[in-house]
């Protein structure tokens, strides 16, 4: 059974100073699992958040990434020791948020435990979760570990704290299918409009325990990033995947789908250094249970052309 939230001792961290985009606004106190963080709504997604004119210069777009969290809220031990852990990253958002002004927040999912893993007294996945909303994450999309802690999972989505990005994934209920959450959102980064969806492979949700996986519907993600991409490319100028497509599904999606600047990894990926390129997509692989950030910068031209990208893998 998972642990009531009670058990989960550590005192929320207060949140950092909101971006720019949102300073000003005006919101209540946000109970988030039974822990007070206080929050800001995303901005509403499905509508065309376009600069309202023209933009003649180049444009620095930050994006901050993690994939896999897997509950962890302490440093968590490899085989260059003990890294990361929600005050790192909490910390990181702070740092980089007061440094740039705008920043792109977004967690590739997997943010619920495995599957009967009995954590520790200090992991949690609502913790996490009450943290990410505090630090302005943008989007986050559901992983294994996430639809198997379902009841718990639904919540935080009909919370509608954070945007939960699911493309073609669908949940049957009372004989018809319902999508999970948004098949996409979008945000504006320093004038840059950004499209965000996410991707899952049918295998992730067959290895559900039954009859859990008899209940999720999986479109096959090439069809459905084939349809979207394009459409997304007429409202945005950057356009991200959060996956949960295995390594071979997603460098298959990434050569036959053309338009996606950016994919970050959540389904457990291999951590690496610095950003892989599968065709014309910058691929951001952070590792599991949170021990790095992906920090990835682009300049975007007003022509809509990603002239330049560096990328650094913080402890």
């Amino acid at each position: 059974m998972r642990r009531p939230i009670s058990k989960c001792r550590i005192r929320p961290i207060s949140p950092p100073a909101r971006p720019a985009w949102l300073r000003g606004a005006s919101l209540p106190a946000l109970v988030v699992g039974g822990l007070l963080a206080q929050g800001v709504l995303p901005e509403p997604a499905l509508g065309g958040p376009g600069p309202s004119t023209r933009r003649v210069m180049n444009a620095h777009v930050p994006i901050l990434s993690f994939g896999s969290v897997e509950g962890r809220f302490l440093p968590s031990g490899d085989h260059s020791g003990d890294n990361g852990g929600l005050p790192r990253r909490v910390a990181l958002a702070r740092q980089l948020a007061a440094e740039y002004g705008d920043l792109l927040h977004l967690d590739a999912g997997n943010v619920s435990l495995p599957p009967n893993d009995p954590g520790s007294p200090w992991d949690c996945a609502d913790l996490v979760w009450a943290q990410m909303v505090a630090t302005h994450v943008a989007a986050t999309t559901p992983g294994r570990n996430d639809l198997a802690d379902w009841p718990a999972y639904e919540r935080r989505i009909q919370s509608g704290l954070i945007p939960v990005i699911s493309s073609n994934l669908s949940l049957e209920r009372d004989g018809r299918l319902d999508p999970i959450g948004q098949s996409f959102t979008l945000s504006e980064v320093n004038g840059v409009p950004v499209a965000i969806f996410g991707l899952i492979d049918s295998a992730t949700v067959h290895d559900l325990p039954d009859p859990l996986a008899r209940r999720f519907h999986v479109a096959s993600p090439r069809e459905v990033a084939s349809k979207l991409v394009p459409e997304l490319r007429r409202e945005a100028q950057v356009i991200v995947l959060l996956s949960q497509l295995d390594s071979s599904g997603l460098t298959e999606l990434l050569t036959s789908v053309p338009g996606i600047h950016v994919a970050i990894d959540g389904n457990r990926p291999v951590w690496e250094a610095e950003a892989s390129r599968i065709g014309s997509t910058y691929v951001q692989r952070t590792g599991i249970r949170g021990r790095y950030a992906g920090v990835l910068h682009l300049i975007v031209s007003p022509n809509h052309e990603i002239l330049d990208m560096s990328v650094t893998t913080e402890p």
